[in-house]
């Protein structure tokens, strides 16, 4: 995949803050190119282990939970305006979008990244994760996306942090939650 893509998987050592997950950083050349490489190794993940599930039980066969981590502003476009662009993803691919109401530092306490759950059919899960990379890429050359990228928070203890804990209530003031 990565001589295919010219891109470039780093699987973390330990576990990302809050979570019993592993940490796998795709990074390439182009929002086209990570997607590719994500959709391979996605579709690799389900036709071995049957599911995608990042760790969460009774996934039924034939859908994913894909847990990603971007930058607080990438969730915010994913989101968009009164959760319109998150309420249209779903709607047109059938893939439910959550973001946890935790924000993590990312070294620099300026820079935050949150994480993003898509729930829903394996095969509809692409145009969802596209609408994730490409608000994710738009911000490719904001001053602090390096240090954003090159960060990451496996193998963090944060106390008392459990990301997901609440994944399909409502994220209150911070208008995260489920949509």
């Amino acid at each position: 995949v990565q001589k295919e893509t010219g891109t470039t998987g780093m699987l973390s050592e330990s576990t990302f803050s809050g979570t019993n997950l592993m940490e796998l950083a795709v990074q390439g050349p182009s929002a086209d190119a990570v997607m590719t490489a994500t959709m391979a190794i996605i579709n690799r993940i389900s036709e071995v282990m049957g599911v995608l599930s990042s760790g969460d039980q009774n996934v039924p066969s034939g859908d994913v939970r894909l847990k990603v981590v971007i930058p607080k502003r990438a969730a915010a476009a994913v989101i968009g305006p009164g959760g319109q662009q998150v309420k249209n993803i779903k709607a047109t691919t059938g893939i439910r979008i959550t973001i946890d109401t935790h924000s993590l530092p990312c070294g620099d306490p300026s820079i935050l990244e949150e994480a993003v759950c898509l729930i829903g059919p394996l095969n509809s899960v692409r145009p969802a994760l596209e609408t994730v990379v490409r608000e994710t890429a738009n911000l490719v050359h904001e001053p602090w996306f390096n240090a954003w990228a090159n960060h990451s928070n496996a193998g963090k203890h944060v106390p008392g942090l459990v990301l997901f804990e609440a994944v399909g209530r409502g994220g209150g003031a911070k208008g995260k939650g489920k949509w």
